[in-house]
C-alpha cells in the first residue's frame, strides 16, 4: 500500500523545501503539495487522495488552517479519513496549540522552520519500515 503526505500551506518555497525533505527522508512517499486550502479539500472529498499524514499551515489568506480542519473534519465522516495531521505555524499564540490539541487527528504543533531532524523522526514514527 503506498504512503502518502499532504501539504497545504501558501508559500510555495516552503511546500517545494518541504517536499524535498520528504524526498530526501522517505523517497517513496507520495507527496501531494496545494497553496490552496479550497482545492486541497476538493480533491480530499472526490476521494482523488487520501493521505495518511498532512502538514497544515495556520496562517493562510483567505481560507485559513482552522477553515480546513473544520472542512476536514466534515469530510472525515463522509469518507473514512484517517489523516494524522501535524499544525505548521509561525505563530507564536499559546491559544493556536491548545486549540490544535483538542482536535483528534491533530498529532502534533510544530514550529517553522521545521528541522529535517524534527521531520526524519515524525516520518519515521509515522512510516516505520
Amino acid at each position: 500500500m503506498s504512503q502518502s503526505v499532504l501539504i497545504v500551506d501558501d508559500d510555495k518555497l516552503i511546500l517545494m523545501l518541504f517536499e524535498r525533505m520528504i524526498k530526501h527522508i522517505k523517497p517513496k512517499i507520495i507527496v501531494d503539495t496545494y497553496t490552496n486550502v479550497e482545492a486541497a479539500l476538493a480533491q480530499l472529498s472526490n476521494a482523488s487522495i487520501n493521505p495518511d499524514v498532512i502538514f497544515l499551515d495556520l496562517n493562510m489568506p483567505i481560507i485559513n488552517g482552522w477553515e480546513f480542519l473544520n472542512g476536514y473534519l466534515e469530510l472525515k465522516e463522509k469518507l473514512s479519513l484517517s489523516s494524522r495531521i501535524y499544525i505548521l505555524t509561525s505563530s507564536i499564540d499559546k491559544k493556536d496549540k491548545v486549540r490544535a490539541d483538542a482536535v483528534n487527528n491533530v498529532a502534533g504543533f510544530l514550529e517553522k522552520p521545521v528541522t529535517l531532524d524534527k521531520l526524519t523522526d515524525i516520518l519515521n514514527n509515522e512510516f516505520p519500515e
